[in-house]
C-alpha cells in the first residue's frame, strides 16, 4: 500500500530556496537579454518613421536581428517560468490575488509570443529582398509587420504592469521586504501601464509619451531586477519568511 508524503516545514524551505534561485536568476537574465534584445537590436536597426532607412539599415544585419528575436523567445519562455514561480511562492500570501497576478503575466508572456510573429515575418521579407537596392514595397510592408509587434507588445504590457501592481501589493505583507522594492515594482507597474495606452491611444503625443517615460523610466527599468537581486542574496532568510 503506498504512502502519502507530507512535507515538512523544513522540506518546504528548501523548495522555496530553489524556487526562489530560479527566480532570482531567471529576473536578471531577463534583464540582460531585454537590454540586448530592445537597445542593441530594435534601437538600433529600427526607424519607426522611416522603412526605407530600417531597410538599409537592418537587411545587412539580419544574423544580430535574429539573435535579438532569440532573445524575446527566452524572455517569453522565462515570463511562463516565473509565472508558475511567483503563484507557487506567494499563493499563501493571498490565493485570490497570486492566481490574479499569475494569469495577466500569462497575459502577457502570450501576447509578447504572438508579436513575435511580427519580427519574424518582417525578417523573411529582409532576407528574400535585394541587398543593392531598395525595395520600396517590401520596407513598407515590413514595417508594418515591424509595428505589428510594437503594438502588440505595448498591449501585453498593459497586463505586465498590473501584475508588477499586484506582485507589489504581494510583497508589502512579507517582513523585512524592502519598501523601496514594493515602491518600485508599483511605480513600474503604473509606468508600463501608462506609456502602453499613450503608444496605443495618442500615437501622435510624442510630448506625452516621453513624458511618462522620464517620470517612470528607472522604475521602468530596474524594478524587477532590483526584486531579483535582493531575492537571490536574501533567498534562505526569504524561505523563512513565507507562511506554508
Amino acid at each position: 500500500m503506498d504512502t502519502i508524503h507530507v512535507m515538512t516545514r523544513p522540506e518546504r524551505q528548501v523548495g522555496q530556496v530553489q524556487l526562489i534561485t530560479i527566480v532570482g536568476i531567471s529576473l536578471v537574465l531577463m534583464f540582460a537579454l531585454g537590454l540586448f534584445a530592445e537597445f542593441r537590436v530594435r534601437a538600433s536597426l529600427i526607424h519607426w518613421n522611416d522603412p526605407v532607412a530600417t531597410y538599409t539599415t537592418l537587411r545587412p544585419a539580419l544574423g544580430l536581428f535574429s539573435a535579438g528575436i532569440f532573445a524575446f523567445v527566452v524572455i517569453t519562455f522565462l515570463d511562463v517560468v516565473l509565472s508558475v514561480a511567483f503563484c507557487t511562492l506567494f499563493v499563501t500570501l493571498h490565493r485570490f490575488v497570486a492566481l490574479l497576478m499569475t494569469s495577466l503575466r500569462l497575459l502577457y508572456a502570450a501576447f509578447q509570443g504572438v508579436a513575435l510573429v511580427g519580427l519574424i515575418l518582417a525578417r523573411d521579407l529582409y532576407a528574400a529582398a535585394p541587398t543593392e537596392t531598395v525595395d520600396l514595397q517590401v520596407a513598407h510592408t515590413a514595417m508594418q509587420f515591424l509595428k505589428l509587434q510594437h503594438m502588440g507588445f505595448a498591449l501585453g504590457l498593459i497586463f505586465f504592469g498590473l501584475h508588477l501592481i499586484l506582485l507589489g501589493w504581494l510583497l508589502r505583507n512579507v517582513p523585512e521586504m524592502p519598501r523601496v522594492v514594493v515602491w518600485v515594482l508599483f511605480a513600474a507597474g503604473i509606468g508600463y501601464g501608462l506609456n502602453s495606452l499613450a503608444l496605443l491611444f495618442t500615437p501622435e503625443a510624442t510630448v506625452v509619451q516621453t513624458v511618462i517615460i522620464v517620470l517612470f523610466i528607472i522604475p521602468m527599468t530596474f524594478a524587477e531586477l532590483s526584486l531579483g537581486g535582493w531575492l537571490w542574496v536574501k533567498r534562505k532568510r526569504m524561505a523563512t519568511l513565507l507562511p506554508g
